[in-house]
């Protein structure tokens, strides 16, 4: 075997070796970004079981989310209060399913269910005036897509 036939040997080798790790790399991108698609589910998904289980196993919390949701104005400044930061609670954690779902981390059709709650909350009287008043809190794309 010449010097020749070594060189072009070792070149179609070489060759097979590229191949193999971009095949490679492409199974683990892969692999990657499924567990990182899962971790996203799992974290706001994670964010909304611990929203529900605050205000779900806390009666003064639960009483003033009623009050607030139906008549804001008859809230005192505490439960006013109180009232702002279940609201902030709640559609901070929307908007971080907003985002996910936007950057591709989370399927579109988790966005759309989550949106539905958050539209139905905002048919609340009490939850419409307060979004009026604080929906600058948010972002603008954010607060666009809920309008749709």
């Amino acid at each position: 075997m010449s010097l020749n036939d070594l060189a072009n040997l070792s070149e179609g080798i070489g060759g097979i070796a590229v191949v193999v790790t971009l095949i490679y790399l492409a199974i683990q991108i892969r692999q990657n970004t499924r567990m990182m698609r899962a971790a996203a589910h799992h974290s706001v998904n994670e964010l909304g079981v611990h929203i529900n289980l605050a205000l779900g196993t806390d009666p003064e919390a639960s009483r003033i989310l009623q009050l607030g949701a139906a008549n804001y104005a008859e809230l005192d400044p505490h439960q006013r209060l109180m009232f702002h930061l279940m609201m902030r609670a709640n559609f901070s954690g929307a908007e971080d399913f907003y985002i996910q779902a936007r950057e591709g981390l989370l399927d579109a059709d988790m966005w759309d269910s989550r949106k539905l709650s958050m539209t139905r909350y905002l048919q609340q009287p009490g939850v419409q005036i307060w979004w009026e008043r604080n929906s600058e809190l948010f972002s603008r794309d954010f607060v666009i897509d809920l309008a749709k």
